[in-house]
């Protein structure tokens, strides 16, 4: 079987971390499995960068993608002419449209996974609006994404809340949508000899001074909702809670500068210079050293498609607090305490009872890592597979 992988808008967050864990475990699979199939990997030059050493792999050829990753016109173009084209190419046998939006005509079956919850959460819009935004890039990339859908023979989903979600705007009624969860692999992510980086070492003397550390591991977006975490630090230190928060954000990597000023502003009109530090990118290979230093993992975010650090999080063994939305739910389950996604004092409260009831911070922990065991990146690419050579064997 030959795949093309259409992953030419991979560039940050769970995009990449979805190509770090995933192909490996394909790779893998061709020697295990004693399987003979053929990648076509599509990535920005500086994602194919990272994932050199795996792409090395003899299963695996890279086309470089070299625009900006965008969904502009030059992507458009890309997807609906160059793409049936390296389809041709390199005689791919199926098309993995891998960032949700597809080939109209590829000239061969397709798969495509659906990512981004903002294109169909009315929360998310009703945000915009708030920030006084305009709401026609959203609405023409969820038609965008709609068309994909109803073009594709094979729709995947990361969770069933972000199956739910796009549900309500059609095209699946007669599509073939199939729910997969993402994975975690210990290998990969406890790697031996990772650098630690220096944020790691402020956290442990925190926590050596009797303080708590929070820790969110993610890229800065505004459905993120870091603006709610922010401003529940002043009720924690109202209910003395000496802690400090960590946020793995950077204003490189975000689409959303305005909004990150935005938040450092508020930061500091706050006061909390020296209760939240933001150090910025932090490799991937290096982030199992800060959830080590740290007490609570807290995921504010109102809209996700799967959430890659909440896994983490818990293969860490650390208690979650989370935003009540059903895809948190579904990916924590019993290991994390939750509140409401706008309401910094519900938000502080979570916080609160996790860190200052033993009990409570034992319970969630237990649960983790019993929770972190349903997700598998091995299971992810045999299932992921399993529903490619189905595809291609015709009708089910």
């Amino acid at each position: 079987m030959r795949v093309l992988i259409n992953a030419a808008g991979s560039n940050i967050g769970g995009a990449v971390t979805y190509l770090t864990n995933l192909l490996p475990q394909l790779a893998r699979l061709q020697v295990d499995a004693g399987r003979d199939d053929h990648f076509i990997v599509v990535a920005p030059s500086e994602t194919i960068d990272k994932l050199h050493a795996t792409l090395e792999e003899k299963c695996f050829s890279v086309e470089h993608y070299r625009e900006p990753p965008v969904q502009n016109l030059k992507r458009v173009v890309f997807d609906q002419i160059r793409i049936p084209r390296l389809i041709r190419q390199h005689a791919a046998d199926l098309l993995f449209s891998a960032n949700g939006f597809g080939t109209l005509r590829p000239g061969c079956p397709e798969a495509l996974l659906i990512r981004n919850p903002i294109y169909f959460c009315p929360i998310y819009e009703r945000r915009l609006r708030e920030l006084g935004r305009s709401l026609r890039a959203i609405r023409l990339r969820r038609y965008m994404s709609l068309i994909s859908i109803r073009s594709a023979d094979l729709i995947l989903f990361p969770t069933q809340a972000m199956l739910d979600l796009a549900r309500p705007y059609g095209g699946l009624r007669s599509r073939d949508a199939r729910v997969i969860h993402y994975g975690f692999n210990r290998e990969t992510f406890f790697r031996e000899g990772a650098g630690r980086p220096a944020i790691a070492d402020a956290m442990r003397e925190w926590r050596a001074e009797g303080k708590r550390v929070l820790l969110g591991v993610s890229a800065f977006a505004i459905h993120k909702n870091f603006d709610t975490l922010v401003e529940a630090m002043p009720e924690l230190i109202e209910r003395g809670c000496e802690t400090r928060l960590v946020l793995t954000i950077a204003r490189e990597q975000t689409g959303d500068v305005k909004d990150f000023d935005d938040l450092l502003r508020r930061i500091e009109t706050l006061g909390l210079d020296d209760a939240v530090h933001l150090p910025g990118h932090v490799p991937y290979e290096q982030l199992q050293h800060l959830y080590a230093e740290s007490d609570l993992f807290v995921f504010p975010s109102f809209a996700e498609s799967f959430g890659h650090s909440m896994v983490e999080a818990m293969a860490c063994g650390l208690p979650s607090v989370a935003a009540d939305i059903p895809v948190n739910r579904e990916v924590l389950a019993g290991s994390a305490s939750y509140f409401e996604s706008f309401d910094p004092k519900s938000c502080a409260a979570a916080i609160s009872e996790v860190l200052c009831q033993t009990d409570v911070a034992r319970t969630l922990r237990a649960a983790a890592e019993l929770q972190a065991r349903n997700f598998s990146w091995s299971a992810y690419a045999i299932s992921l597979l399993d529903e490619f050579e189905q595809l291609l064997g015709g009708p089910r």
